[in-house]
């Protein structure tokens, strides 16, 4: 097993991770590939046709396949990284966070900057990337909801988002993983039949004739990019799906489990935006089933099976801001007396607070394309594209190769990735703003 990643570290000989792993039940390649791609797939999907809205056919297509290559790259580097500091520090196991913090305060960084400052960091962002989603999933379900019952819109979709508190309170009262991973298969299964749906319905009815096969006005291209990263990325997943195999050395191989999943994601998404935006044109809505000009019955049922989906999924998103306030910071002050309680009752104040800040954000700024392009371009293609990039190139120190290629092409890679990554968040942060102002 260490020989498959002798190329990741020298050091790899002496200590092999894989063999440290703790003893329990793991899932197949399969199951992982299963998992990564149910991890990744969710409402950035239905929104791939307003993506595509935004920059046409071709460069839709085009454009995904590409920037589905550069995700998978970076998330690549993001393993290789992952094995680098668990060979480092001799620990089988480390999260994102902990990868992170300790890439950045060791080796060739060793003394230069504060391990806890940079864990606060990473959390924060990882704070506002976990409840950014879950105010998305929160305006997803507000949305269908006011669509099969209020087509009118007699009461506003803001109104359905904090009517909704109480049903997402529930939810995320569920504790354990074990618990909510069920639950999350099942609204995946009824996200499938909803996507099935909505594409049989693009392809059955004639299609519109606004469309384009390249758009002309290159500053809508900011909101394909956020969009992309929104529905292809999924960097906190991908480490701990490395975690659950069985044959963990098989998933970062040439044809490993993490380049079929994302293969078979890029596949998925550029079907359901190129076919769903032939048929709508620009006129096709962030959720492209609400497209549907009648509310007939296998409308009714898509959408129906969209909104359980969503809701069943949210709890999973919002396990992560909870774990992080409960047990990496309530716990923490409760030990060194700063603060007051047990963590059984700070663990409550926790989802209630994520719950609350979710459900109002959502009825803030109900408006799931902004959500999706400022959620996807800051803090997915910052913690799936940037960090990963940086973290290789300070883990690889002295290792670049000959006439240091893989610095330079590490490098190149980088620059063009945070200008994608600060036009698509300006142009997210200005459509806000403009939301809020008129």
């Amino acid at each position: 097993m260490a020989d498959n990643e002798a190329q990741y570290n020298d050091d790899a000989v002496v200590y092999d991770p894989y063999k440290h792993r703790p003893k329990k039940v793991y899932i197949s390649n399969f199951g992982a590939f299963g998992n990564l791609v149910k991890s990744a797939a969710g409402t950035g999907l239905f929104a791939m046709p307003y993506a595509f809205s935004n920059v046409g056919l071709i460069s839709g297509i085009l454009g995904t396949i590409l920037m589905g290559f550069v995700i998978t790259t970076s998330l690549q580097l993001l393993m290789r990284t992952h094995y680098i500091m668990c060979v480092r520090t001799k620990q089988p196991l480390l999260n994102y966070d902990q990868v992170v913090a300790i890439a950045m305060t060791s080796g060739v960084m060793k003394g230069r900057m504060s391990f806890n400052t940079i864990t606060i960091i990473v959390d924060a962002v990882m704070l506002i990337c976990y409840l950014g989603i879950g105010a998305v999933y929160v305006v997803f379900v507000a949305g269908v909801i006011q669509e099969c019952i209020d087509r009118e819109k007699t009461i506003a979709e803001a109104y359905y988002a904090l009517i909704l508190v109480p049903f997402f309170l529930l939810l995320n009262m569920v504790k354990g993983l074990n618990a909510l991973v069920p639950i999350s298969i099942v609204g995946n299964l009824f996200l499938s039949i909803a996507c099935i749906i909505g594409i049989v319905y693009a392809i059955k009815y004639e299609s519109t004739n606004d469309w384009v096969l390249m758009a002309s006005d290159i500053k809508y291209y900011p909101k394909f990019i956020g969009i992309v990263f929104f529905a292809l990325g999924s960097p906190g997943m991908i480490i701990a799906i490395e975690h659950s195999m069985n044959k963990p050395w098989d998933y970062t191989k040439a044809c490993g489990v993490l380049n079929w999943g994302m293969g078979m994601l890029i596949v998925i998404h550029v079907v359901v935006g190129s076919i769903g935006y032939y048929k709508w044109g620009n006129a096709t809505m962030s959720n492209f089933i609400l497209n549907h000009h009648e509310l007939d019955s296998m409308t009714l049922i898509a959408l129906i099976m969209q909104a359980l989906a969503i809701y069943f999924t949210y709890g999973l998103q919002c396990y992560v801001p909870i774990t992080i306030l409960s047990e990496e910071y309530a716990n923490k002050s409760i030990a060194d007396g700063y603060l007051k309680g047990t963590p059984y009752a700070w663990e409550i104040i926790a989802r209630i607070g994520v719950t609350l800040f979710t459900c109002i954000s959502a009825a803030a700024i109900p408006k799931l394309h902004l959500y999706t392009n400022f959620i996807g371009s800051l803090c997915i293609g910052t913690l799936g594209f940037l960090f990963p990039i940086i973290l290789y190139i300070i883990s690889n120190c002295g290792n670049y190769g000959n006439y240091y290629w893989k610095l330079f092409l590490a490098f190149i890679v980088f620059i063009i990735g945070s200008i994608c990554i600060f036009s698509a968040t300006a142009s997210s942060i200005v459509s806000i703003f403009h939301y809020i102002k008129t």
